[in-house]
């Protein structure tokens, strides 16, 4: 609806509602829309300058880059909303729409600014990249739903041997000994568990 709303006021603007015809009323020179009633002539208008296609053509390019404006802000404002990045955001407007980051990886390369900056929420991570400050890509990935994360295999028996014998050097502190010493009780807890 603005689109139509905007090319027919262009459209009228532009087809001009300037005095087309010069008409002599009681000895003084009138301009108007319609044909004289006495003595009058035509008068052929061009815009200022005398190129009426340009004048239309600028007029529409002007109203297509105030289309494509609003269109983008509105863009913009529903993914603030959404608390949701979108490519082409500025830093401030990513801001608005995730919050302060997680944590920022910044560089420069060749005084190119170029930053990850991570925003990890409960149920996704957001990478997002940077380009002088503007977002140029977005990664998202989802949290994974299992509750514990796998547990580390057991140490084989050869392993443990090795770690008792290293526990056994007559080099090693009383208290590195006594850690080893724990560690190989652990792995043996686990061996006999599965």
């Amino acid at each position: 609806m603005l689109k139509v709303t905007i090319l027919i006021a262009l459209y009228t603007i532009n087809t001009s509602a300037m005095a087309q015809f010069k008409c002599d009323v009681g000895g003084k020179a009138t301009y108007q829309d319609m044909p004289c009633a006495d003595k009058g002539t035509a008068i052929k208008l061009t815009p200022g300058s005398g190129n009426a296609d340009a004048a239309t053509g600028d007029a529409l390019a002007k109203s297509k880059k105030m289309i494509a404006d609003a269109n983008w802000r509105s863009k913009v404002q529903e993914a603030i909303a959404g608390g949701r990045p979108l490519v082409g955001m500025t830093r401030t407007e990513l801001d608005q729409a995730m919050g302060a980051p997680s944590k920022v990886n910044a560089s420069n390369y060749s005084g190119v600014l170029k930053d990850q900056i991570i925003y990890m929420q409960p149920s996704q991570t957001w990478y997002v990249y940077t380009v002088q400050g503007l977002v140029d890509s977005i990664q998202n990935v989802p949290e994974s739903n299992s509750a514990a994360a796998p547990k580390a295999p057991c140490l084989s028996p050869f392993t443990i041997r090795e770690m008792e014998t290293s526990a056994s050097s007559i080099t090693l502190s009383a208290a590195v000994r006594a850690e080893r010493l724990k560690q190989i009780d652990e792995a043996k807890k686990c061996s006999r568990q599965n």
